[in-house]
């Protein structure tokens, strides 16, 4: 490396030592000038254990193919044995074991590329085209082709036509008179098969469970974890025939889809879960203009039901935000009250949802209303960092046409020091707190001091 091209040496802020670049400083600081914790714990001392308190009752015991409870010492029956590996059904759809090693190494385990596929063939064909023979395969498209003749399972999938039954106005839109395939298995029949596979074997909670950590503090990490399924077990358990039961809850989700490919950017609601208007809350009635109302009540599917057997069809939407022509699928389900089980989710309502749709339009505006439009969208688009490793850069301002969930999280990364010094300091510590509420919310596990503090930086948020 020439004089004129090399690197200035940085110096450490702690001893005389000079590094070549910012990555040998670092490895010097780590190396020579680590700090050590002063409240190390004495390894002498015997530290509390956490512990795991499964529900008594609906314990998830091992049974028999029959039901039979296992005793605490009794092993389970063995797994039925599998078929032999030289018959020659035993790979069907493949020929043999090395064809079904090579598409599900590469299809499965090193989710190769086409051309990747097409390489390795050729290779496969070099080695046994000497020897008369060929790869059983030409290229990655016969690859897939056999792939997707594997059987789909014992569940198979049933197809609905559905169409709009509704009143119709003069001109009714396409929708209204479209047909539309819904797609389903039968989710019990997958659920038992769920539970039947040897490899969760050891990754499901049997039961619902209380979590406290060595300071004696309660933990949520999952569902099984939390108090609506101990309070589901409690239900259940009052049953004593379910003792000894394993209590089973479904989680399903359902996002829109927007499908751009000849039908006009149309979007797609898999599953229409709460049945309620859109822009209303569908856990309480609060209005859509006062979301915060502290006089909303809590929605239930008895209260729904209440109101539509006494209240016509505008009342019903105008004034409570309730279809009367739809039910939730789930609505006659004794333990399945979807205005309590629907919950925010981290990516839409908080990522995608606060900080895009509102925080940084909010920013936006702010900028324009006191800069005007043309030095306020030219301050948006210096809102940005310089380049720097492991940041996304945003080069051309925030105005996508299409936001995805890590074009949201890389500016979160940036926007807090981007925006310092374009608005007021409340602005800033406003949205402090509210990336202090999203770094806590996105943790594997909560427990009651970190649920403390989630209460705390959101009432920051507000208040500011």
């Amino acid at each position: 490396m020439s004089a004129n091209t090399r690197a200035t040496p940085v110096a450490c802020p702690h001893c005389p030592r000079k590094c070549i670049s910012q990555a040998g400083l670092l490895r010097h600081l780590n190396l020579q000038h680590r700090s050590v914790s002063e409240d190390l714990p004495d390894p002498n001392i015997p530290r509390p254990k956490a512990t795991f308190i499964p529900h008594p009752h609906l314990s998830g015991r091992k049974t028999t193919a029959a039901g039979r409870f296992l005793l605490e010492d009794e092993p389970p029956p063995p797994p039925p044995p599998a078929p032999p590996a030289h018959t020659p059904d035993s790979w069907a759809p493949f020929d043999s074991r090395a064809e079904f090693d090579f598409a599900f190494d590469h299809y499965v385990t090193a989710e190769s590329s086409a051309s990747e596929i097409r390489r390795a063939l050729s290779f496969w064909d070099a080695v046994v085209t000497p020897h008369g023979d060929a790869a059983p395969w030409r290229n990655e498209k016969d690859v897939y082709d056999t792939i997707d003749q594997i059987p789909e399972g014992g569940i198979p999938w049933k197809v609905y036509k559905i169409r709009y039954s509704g009143p119709r106005p003069l001109s009714p839109p396409k929708w209204m008179t479209e047909t539309y395939e819904l797609c389903t298995r039968d989710s019990r029949a997958i659920l038992h098969h769920q539970l039947a596979t040897r490899d969760f074997e050891d990754k499901i909670h049997y039961a619902p469970y209380r979590h406290f950590n060595h300071e004696g503090k309660r933990v949520f990490s999952d569902l099984m974890s939390g108090e609506w399924a101990w309070r589901q077990a409690d239900t259940l358990a009052d049953d004593p025939r379910t003792h000894g039961a394993m209590f089973v809850p479904i989680v399903a989700g359902s996002d829109k889809t927007t499908v751009s490919v000849a039908t006009g950017h149309q979007e797609f609601h898999p599953v229409w879960l709460s049945g309620i208007v859109s822009g209303w809350c569908p856990k309480c009635d609060a209005k859509p203009d006062a979301p915060d109302d502290p006089d909303a009540r809590r929605r239930t599917c008895d209260k729904t039901d209440h109101y539509c057997a006494r209240l016509d069809t505008n009342a019903l939407w105008t004034k409570y935000g309730i279809r009367q022509d739809y039910r939730p699928f789930m609505h006659h389900f004794p333990r399945a009250d979807i205005h309590e089980l629907l919950s925010p989710d981290l990516l839409h309502q908080v990522i995608k949802g606060t900080f895009k749709d509102h925080i940084v339009a909010w920013v936006n505006a702010y900028l324009k209303i006191v800069h005007g439009e043309t030095q306020g969208s030219a301050i948006i688009d210096e809102i940005d960092l310089p380049s720097f490793p492991g940041l996304h850069r945003f080069p051309d301002g925030r105005d996508f046409e299409q936001w995805t969930g890590d074009d949201s999280k890389a500016l979160m990364k940036v926007y807090l020091p981007a925006i310092a010094g374009f608005v007021p300091v409340k602005m800033v510590q406003c949205l402090s707190a509210f990336l202090d509420f999203c770094y806590i919310a996105r943790q594997n596990s909560l427990s009651a001091d970190d649920l403390d503090h989630l209460d705390t930086a959101l009432s920051r948020f507000h208040n500011l």
